[in-house]
């Protein structure tokens, strides 16, 4: 939802909304839990991308760190899309497809999200 709002022009209201729904959550105890909890707080920019990645890297096996780092290529070029930095977005796709990440939504989403950047450039 966030995404979405930020992409109409309402990123506040979707940050709003999204740091309220995290403020209602329990506190992340598992792995997968605390990695949702950094990307909602880098999507809303309580947290670097660099920081990011560093918690991709603590993943307990090799196919959820290739996971998390699709995932926050993906999201890295969602932001740069919405900010109008086509070039970069288009690395951070390709970054993320890079993974492998096959089983991941954001590898297709990224695989979408780059043939339309790269349509819209022709």
């Amino acid at each position: 939802m966030f995404l979405a709002q930020a992409e109409s022009g309402q990123r506040d209201s979707g940050a709003k909304e999204l740091a309220n729904a995290l403020g209602r959550a329990k506190k992340p105890g598992t792995d997968d839990e605390r990695w949702t909890a950094r990307v909602s707080d880098f999507l809303v920019g309580k947290t670097a991308f660099a920081a990011l990645l560093v918690q991709a890297d603590t993943a307990k096996d090799d196919h959820t760190r290739k996971g998390w780092l699709c995932e926050a290529w993906f999201y890295q070029g969602m932001l740069q899309t919405i900010a109008g930095q086509r070039a970069e977005a288009m690395d951070s796709f390709r970054k993320a497809i890079a993974t492998g990440s096959k089983a991941f939504t954001e590898f297709q989403e990224a695989q979408r999200e780059l043939k339309a950047l790269e349509a819209a450039a022709k």
